[in-house]
């Protein structure tokens, strides 16, 4: 058996309350509530185990007034994160503890309320900081044989001990420095120095720096990453796991563009929008870090524009350009040009000069 001890804070005192008013109205829902509730307060010495995204971090802003944008995109973010954080980080640590996964749904939800109270801080002036959350945990205790020692097989002792000891950064090849721009590789921080992570887009004109915390060589966990070069400052706001983007990441670039979606190890993978200052979405979706599959594009005007990406191509692919009225233009990309049955350009990607007059 394993016994699990998490620390409630307010948002679970007030669900018990919660509890103990179901037993009035439907006493079958009051067995299954209270016994959800008393678990995670089992008294027992174990370990602290945490979920897959640890504890979610705050931000500090020296002049919020300057940045109320960029503040409410890192609450957003992080509320975001705080939903996500309700396993482990594989399947088998989830079936081995199991009674934890309802711990952590309740600790997400206060994780979620916390910083939607924190988001008031983003409307003032001066300095503000975003705190925290450090109340993620599930202490597990295993049964214990006799003599006192832990009764964990030899075999999974092995395996425990492998699990612990092995270095994310071991298979970090290959390094960006001297790669070809474009290259994937393991990009190295500017700030925390010594520290590295992996990016499917080497640029070297770009400086990068990570708020959260960096394990073995690697960012790890939470946090916001600073990109800087030439033409302004982006942030990243989102989770690492060993090195690799995983989860949900907001991205905000200098001119106002905002883009939100899901990374798998480190590349784009699911549905994204893309949200740009002059009012323009774009939707659809990545197949391990390449647009892939049914796109589209609505413009401020009323606008729209509906295609298809194949492994990060649009060359051949169909389309249809719909005005605000209604009207429809099927045609077909050539190259990075849009043309519709009649031979007109109605969308180009580049170079306009590039593509045939229309």
């Amino acid at each position: 058996m394993v016994r699990l001890i998490a620390r409630p804070d307010r948002a679970e005192l007030r669900a018990a309350a919660r509890c103990a008013a179901a037993f009035f109205r439907a006493p079958r829902f009051w067995t299954a509530c209270l016994a959800l509730f008393l678990a995670p307060l089992a008294a027992a010495d174990g370990t602290e185990l945490k979920p897959k995204l640890g504890d979610i971090g705050g931000a500090s802003y020296s002049e919020v007034s300057e940045s109320r944008e960029v503040c409410r995109s890192a609450v957003e973010g992080r509320i975001a994160l705080c939903r996500l954080n309700t396993n482990f980080e594989d399947e088998p640590e989830n079936r081995k503890y199991a009674r934890c996964l309802p711990v952590f749904e309740w600790q997400a939800e206060s994780c979620a309320a916390h910083f939607r109270r924190q988001a008031g801080k983003c409307e003032g002036r001066g300095p503000a900081r975003i705190d925290g959350f450090t109340r993620f945990g599930c202490t597990v205790a295993a049964d214990r044989e006799k003599g006192g020692k832990p009764a964990v097989a030899p075999a999974a002792r092995t395996m425990q001990t492998r699990a612990q000891d092995r270095d994310p950064a071991a298979d970090r090849a290959p390094i960006c420095l001297g790669m070809s721009p474009g290259a994937a590789c393991w990009q190295e921080l500017a700030d925390p120095e010594g520290c590295r992570f992996w990016y499917d887009y080497y640029n070297p004109e770009i400086d990068w720096a990570w708020s959260g915390a960096c394990r073995a060589g690697v960012a790890d966990g939470p946090g916001a990453l600073t990109a800087t070069s030439t033409g302004g400052s982006a942030e990243l706001i989102g989770a690492f796991g060993g090195g690799r983007m995983q989860g949900l990441w907001i991205v905000r670039y200098p001119d106002g563009r905002l883009d939100r979606g899901p990374y798998v190890d480190g590349r784009k993978h699911g549905r994204w929008v893309d949200r740009y200052a002059d009012g323009r979405v774009d939707e659809g979706s990545y197949a391990n870090g390449r647009k892939h599959g049914r796109w589209v594009d609505r413009y401020a005007s009323g606008n729209s524009f509906e295609y298809e990406y194949r492994d990060g191509s649009v060359d051949g692919q169909p389309g249809v350009y719909i005005t605000a009225d209604g009207e429809r233009h099927p045609g077909r990309w050539s190259g990075n040009c849009f043309l519709d049955g009649e031979g007109r350009l109605l969308v180009w990607r580049g170079d306009r000069e590039a593509c045939p007059p229309g």
